[in-house]
């Protein structure tokens, strides 16, 4: 498991420009602008992970390879998230995957607010890393 933490930072520290922290068992790096969003990828002793996109989006992952690839994802900007807010409340996150020209739902993560807040004005949200795939392309190999 630390292993792949190792090597993420490693690879965080060479892009530059990132602000990033490190324990045990986690990664943790800052977005860098106000339209991007922290990613987090926590390892577990099982040997499973789970990888955070802010405080919006998580996946469970068995594997090394699919933690790090999501991991990456959301850092390179491949993935994007929608996030609907009724009001102030986020009640659902879209995670979005860039492909065939257009923005493709993969995954939703929603809130059991939306059923309690739903007549209140809904705005859309939309988050997304903005750094370069090829600055990531290495890490997945």
């Amino acid at each position: 498991m630390i292993q792949i933490i190792q090597q993420l930072a490693a690879h965080v520290e060479q892009v530059g420009g990132l602000e990033y922290t490190v324990s045990e068992d986690s990664i943790t790096v800052q977005k860098n602008t106000d339209q991007g969003f922290i990613v987090i990828l926590t390892g577990y002793p099982d040997q499973s992970f789970v990888v955070n996109y802010g405080h919006y989006w998580h996946g469970h992952y068995d594997t090394e390879e699919e933690a790090k690839d999501c991991f990456v994802s959301g850092l390179s900007g491949k993935y994007r998230l929608a996030c609907t807010y009724h009001w102030r409340y986020l009640t659902k996150a879209v995670l979005e995957d860039y492909s065939g020209g257009d923005w493709q739902p993969i995954d939703t993560v929603g809130s059991c607010l939306g059923f309690l807040v739903w007549w209140l004005p809904k705005r859309m949200v939309y988050l997304n890393n903005i750094l370069a795939q090829e600055s990531f392309n290495q890490v997945t190999k």
